[in-house]
């Protein structure tokens, strides 16, 4: 189940390692992915782990108070759709 777990985080990088490797190629704006990479990384490594206990204690039959959390994960996800498309338009030369 664990290794089920941290394939999504694998997954999420390769946009962004693609988005980094096509700044690179071009040898311009190899920095366009940064804000991407870092609401990414808060994602994974604050965000994230949050509910994940809480779905193991809900599992386990505890019953807990309503959270928003998603309405954060889901803010996050659109940051990094939004920083990966604004690093793509730097890469291409886009306005």
């Amino acid at each position: 189940m664990r290794r089920l777990a941290s394939k999504p985080a694998r997954l999420e990088t390769v946009p962004l390692v693609g988005v980094s490797a096509a700044a690179s190629a071009h040898g311009c704006a190899v920095l366009a992915p940064l804000p991407a990479a870092v609401v990414l990384a808060a994602q994974i490594l604050v965000i994230r782990p949050r509910p994940d206990v809480r779905a193991r204690h809900v599992i386990a039959g505890r019953a807990l108070p309503p959270s928003r959390l998603h309405v954060l994960y889901v803010a996050g996800e659109v940051l990094t759709l939004a920083g990966l498309t604004g690093a793509a338009l730097v890469i291409c030369g886009l306005p």
